[in-house]
């Protein structure tokens, strides 16, 4: 198989290299007419932008392929190429991790601020205790 994959990419690629020039990407799709019909899918006309669509397997990890893409996106790149991921796996990774640092403020704060509220309630700090401490253990033990 890998012979095969070698033979292949240089017979009708750059041999498995990246192109370093807009001219060398614009040379090698007319080289060959069926790979510019295909990639006139995924490259606009005027070569400035490209569009790489993947379907992920039911069995993986998103969080684990969202990091391995994230690092595979800051491997070195020909000069002037930007690349940027993006769809429903990105969105989902970037919201947890977000929503992980600032739970845990937000709840903080929210807990302080409803001691002071309970104390200022009921006049009295061990009155107003009471009522968070048996909150705190129903939280802790479910």
């Amino acid at each position: 198989m890998d012979l095969f994959w070698r033979e292949k990419t240089n017979e009708h690629g750059n041999g498995g290299k990246i192109p370093s020039s807009l001219d060398s990407v614009k040379l090698l799709l007319e080289q060959n007419e069926v790979a510019e019909q295909q990639m006139s899918h995924y490259i606009n006309d005027e070569y400035r932008m490209s569009v790489v669509s993947m379907d992920m397997l039911a069995n993986l990890d998103e969080a684990i392929v969202v990091k391995d893409l994230q690092e595979a996106i800051r491997l070195d790149k020909p000069p002037g190429v930007k690349v940027g991921i993006t769809g429903d796996s990105i969105v989902t990774a970037t919201m947890v991790k977000l929503a992980g640092t600032t739970m845990q403020s937000t709840s903080s704060l929210s807990l302080v601020l409803i001691i002071i509220v309970l104390i200022i309630i009921f006049a009295s700090v061990k009155y107003g205790l009471i009522p968070i401490t048996t909150i705190i253990f129903g939280s802790i033990w479910t």
